[in-house]
């Protein structure tokens, strides 16, 4: 279990390489916008068209899927369709863990709660842990809601960033 952790990571490290260096180029986003709640709403307004998953290509789902850890391999259809249950698990998911507190779980819970998320997991403390899933759980009530591709393109952004 251990190895295949550290597999999505390493895989993980290498995508997050390759969208910050992409992103050199593009003015107006950087990892400290999506760490801003506000910042983070107002790029998502703007961008919530061109981050839905019904506008991005079969290449670029694929490599979503791949990045949050479920299999890339597919249609476009399949592949929207895939996202989209993860993002309806996560949801629920993030209800029952605001109802019960992010600091009640333990911390194989707070390991297999953020790498679903996208995020961090390997080597990582229990507090980080716990501020990389409060602020998760804080973007899931930014009005209206995040679109789905953008939040898994802010996973790459901030795969190692400091919450704080």
């Amino acid at each position: 279990m251990y190895k295949q952790r550290q597999k999505l990571d390493k895989l993980r490290q290498t995508m997050s390489t390759n969208v910050l260096k992409s992103a050199e180029n593009v003015k107006g986003i950087s990892p400290a916008d999506f760490l801003s709640l506000s910042k983070f709403a107002k790029i998502a307004k703007h961008y919530e068209y061109d981050f839905g998953l019904d506008q991005i290509d079969r290449a670029h789902l694929a490599s979503y899927c791949r990045f949050m850890g479920l299999n890339g391999y597919g249609t476009r259809s399949m592949l929207r369709k895939r996202l989209d249950k993860h993002f309806d698990y996560l949801n629920k998911d993030d209800k029952l863990i605001s109802q019960e507190g992010v600091d009640s779980l333990s911390l194989p819970e707070l390991q297999r709660a953020t790498e679903e998320r996208g995020m961090r997991s390997v080597d990582m403390d229990q507090n980080h842990l716990q501020q990389g899933l409060k602020y998760w759980i804080a973007n899931q009530s930014i009005e209206p809601p995040i679109a789905r591709g953008l939040l898994v393109f802010s996973r790459m952004f901030l795969l190692n960033a400091n919450y704080k």
